[in-house]
């Protein structure tokens, strides 16, 4: 309920062409590694809370405590590095190259001296 009033501001800003938090820039690199985040944060955590535990489960983990909180840290700091990598080495260099095909214009040849036009 309360995040449609704040997504409709913050897309107001953003038509009204003023800056904001959502805008800066570590916001947006953020943003851009987002995917790679979602990609690898599980491959991260896991083996982590595996090691931490010595559980061999997804469901053996003891309840949540501040004392988990150093190795989940560890696990975000890990998991944004992977992400800034991944998207670094392989998301952006193919979305550059998608969007230079896509901008190009499809070579067209002059048709040949006296030939009829094609309807």
């Amino acid at each position: 309920m309360v995040f449609a009033p704040l997504i409709a501001a913050a897309a107001t800003n953003d038509l009204a062409g003023r800056r904001s938090l959502l805008g800066s820039r570590p916001l947006v690199a953020l943003g851009q590694w987002s995917y790679a985040f979602y990609l690898v944060h599980f491959l991260v955590l896991f083996p982590i809370a595996k090691h931490a535990f010595g559980r061999r489960s997804l469901y053996d983990f003891p309840p949540p405590s501040w004392a988990h909180l150093p190795y989940a840290l560890a696990g975000l700091a890990v998991s944004v590095l992977l992400s800034w990598g991944l998207y670094r080495l392989y998301e952006y260099p193919i979305e550059k190259r998608l969007r230079a095909m896509l901008r190009r214009e499809p070579k067209t040849t002059p048709p040949a001296p006296g030939a009829e036009p094609s309807m």
